[in-house]
């Protein structure tokens, strides 16, 4: 997949909401800075403090692993790509991505 950067307007809102659902979600996940980091292919966990501080761009790609990890839909963390999810399989859909809708919150694969 393409490094596509969420647009700069939308990165400091994306980066909070991230760090928002990360906060709420870390305990009964079991999730850390340095197991994101590991299961998102970074050495250290100083890309993803940095990330969740709007301090690194957020790509597609880290958009899409960070919430798989999470397990919510692309679209919770940043509104605006749910247009520019098209295409992308949705890991959170209870349709086993058959939908083809975005009632689940992200674009599904199939059409």
């Amino acid at each position: 997949m393409a490094k596509v950067k969420v647009l700069d307007e939308v990165q400091l809102a994306a980066c909070t909401n991230l760090n928002k659902i990360y906060q709420e979600k870390k305990d009964c996940l079991g999730l850390t800075h340095k197991k994101i980091a590991e299961k998102l292919g970074y050495k250290t966990h100083a890309a993803v403090t940095q990330i969740l501080s709007a301090k690194r761009a957020l790509t597609m790609e880290l958009l899409i692993g960070f919430c798989e990890l999470l397990q919510v839909p692309p679209k919770e963390i940043c509104p605006v790509m749910g247009s520019r999810m098209e295409g992308v399989i949705c890991a959170f859909c209870p349709y086993d991505n058959k939908c083809n809708t975005t009632s689940c919150g992200a674009s599904v694969v199939g059409t």
